[in-house]
């Protein structure tokens, strides 16, 4: 027999060795997951891999008219009157509505909830019922691929405002409440240059002031432990401020509604409206200019306050009887909370602005006020007044219309 060379030998057990951890290798890559690379989906969730950039309705002084009823959104807006609605934002065009009777009081789960209160007014008191619009212009001057969109609106409030009805232009994707606000957000994807979104809110606005509030003792806090956020000292509400520490020890009066009253008629006497702001200055500062618009009146109102030990906040809304153009804008004024009354509005700039009017005072406020925010730095909003959004793509620039009938 010839015999194999040795090279020839070593080359078939090479062959047999290879053969065989092939076979092992293949075996082991179905038995073991993960042995062979797995391909992860690149499939997302609609919105580009890029970061968002941020907009929103900026952090500015409030705009008054020569009612003191008016608050800019940081941006130029032109009252344009009824709004055709031309779409919804999104590339098919068509109009989409929703429909909400009440207040939907819709949680952080999206499960609707009933009101918390039944009787929105006080006895032998009538409701004034409003038709309130809030209209959004959006233009878009290049290629934006997505943008969501978060605003902040009109809730039911007791004794102060009953919502009938909600009617949007655009289903929001979500409606949730937070610390006493409520919100609507929009994700709206490949949105046409031009487009709008309207929430058409049907309401009851009520007559609720000081005189009112000593009617109504269940107006009170059941758990006051929540009143600590409104003590604090805070930005643009320095309480413990210098200044405004050394201007609320001159007040001498006792009880807390004879303090309050005399901060109310400091704040009238020291203060002078000076037109419209472009930034928000603080109590201190307005403290020390001895001017303002409506956001100086209330910080400064409200750092006193607080500065006594007297719990109370800024309140953001409208006044449903500005005129057109400056209704738009928004107006600031406060609540403070009195232990034998609870929370209880008070508007220093409007009784300034509108001297010694009879309607106008420390016991009364006419039942013109839609409130929609109690929280002087919003966290859902970016910090902003009203409204927030993000886009994905090219500037988008937001314009905001309210109409009151």
């Amino acid at each position: 027999m010839k015999k194999l060379k040795p090279v020839y030998i070593v080359i078939c057990i090479l062959l047999i060795l290879f053969f065989c951890t092939a076979c092992i290798f293949t075996q082991c890559s179905k038995a073991i997951p993960g042995f062979v690379a797995n391909v992860t989906s690149t499939e997302s969730n609609g919105f580009p891999d890029s970061s968002p950039k941020t907009q929103a309705d900026e952090i500015s002084g409030l705009n008054e008219n020569e009612t003191g009823l008016a608050e800019n959104t940081g941006k130029e807006s032109e009252n344009s009157g009824d709004l055709k609605q031309e779409n919804d934002g999104i590339d098919n065009g068509t109009t989409s509505a929703v429909k909400e009777t009440g207040d939907t009081g819709y949680g952080l789960d999206g499960t609707d909830s009933a009101s918390d209160w039944d009787n929105y007014s006080l006895p032998g008191i009538t409701g004034e019922e409003t038709n309130f619009k809030i209209t959004y212009e959006f233009l878009i001057s290049g290629d934006t691929d997505s943008v969501v969109f978060t605003t902040c609106i009109p809730a039911d409030y007791k004794y102060r405002q009953k919502i009938l009805d909600y009617g949007f232009s655009v289903k929001p994707d979500r409606i949730f409440t937070d610390d006493g606000n409520k919100y609507a957000t929009f994700k709206l994807i490949h949105p046409v240059n031009k487009f709008f979104i309207s929430i058409d809110i049907q309401m009851e606005l009520f007559d609720f002031d000081l005189l009112a509030a000593q009617k109504t003792p269940d107006n009170l806090f059941e758990n006051k432990s929540q009143l600590a956020e409104y003590l604090v000292s805070e930005e643009y509400i320095e309480a413990d401020d210098p200044r405004i520490k050394a201007a609320a020890d001159s007040f001498d009066n006792t009880g807390q509604l004879g303090i309050v009253k005399e901060i109310y008629s400091f704040v009238l006497d020291h203060m002078q409206y000076s037109g419209y702001n472009p930034s928000d200055i603080g109590a201190a500062a307005a403290l020390a200019c001895g001017s303002g618009d409506c956001t100086e009146y209330s910080d400064l109102f409200v750092a006193l306050c607080r500065a006594k030990g007297i719990p109370a906040r800024v309140i953001e809304g409208y006044g449903t009887d500005s005129s057109p153009g400056d209704l738009s804008l928004g107006h600031s004024w406060t609540e403070v909370y009195l232990d034998d009354f609870g929370w209880v509005p008070f508007d220093p700039i409007y009784d300034d602005n509108n001297g010694s009017s009879v309607e106008t005072a420390f016991e009364n406020l006419k039942n013109i006020y839609v409130y929609s925010g109690f929280k002087r730095h919003d966290d859902i909003l970016s910090g902003y007044h009203y409204y927030t959004y993000n886009y994905y793509g090219d500037a988008v620039d937001v314009k905001k219309i309210i109409t009151s009938s």
